[in-house]
């Protein structure tokens, strides 16, 4: 919500209950102690009701929010120990293909080439309309 609108709903919460009082008792002041105590007592239940529902509003709000970041932190966790795990495990791959080792980054390089290579095989005999393994 924009500053604008609630600075509207807090104003209109504030005169709405003076406009529905004076309207209900003849719209004059009175003299009277007795019509003040009611005066305050029903301003003061109004109040006390729109600024409960708002702080009640308020906690739900910071609650959806703390949980949301929350979980943001649980996935960047997750993340960083994944790529601390990929760190850690990439110098102990070795992949062996026709008799050639290899160990780490280079590993990857020739599993990587490998899979493009039979990709673009497969993609070729697929516009043949042949079978892969023919």
């Amino acid at each position: 919500m924009k500053i604008k609108h609630i600075i509207a709903i807090a104003i209109s919460a504030f005169i709405i209950p003076f406009i529905i009082y004076f309207l209900n008792f003849n719209g004059s002041l009175s003299s009277s102690d007795q019509s003040w105590s009611n005066f305050g007592s029903f301003i003061g239940g109004i109040g006390a009701t729109i600024f409960s529902f708002a702080s009640f509003i308020t906690v739900l709000i910071t609650y959806d929010k703390n949980k949301l970041e929350k979980l943001e932190d649980e996935e960047k966790k997750m993340i960083f120990q994944l790529f601390d795990l990929l760190d850690k495990s990439r110098e102990k791959l070795l992949f062996e293909f026709s008799n050639q080792k290899a160990v780490g980054v280079e590993a990857i390089n020739r599993f990587n080439a490998i899979a493009a290579h039979l990709s673009a095989s497969y993609s070729e005999c697929k516009k043949l309309n042949r079978g892969f393994w023919n």
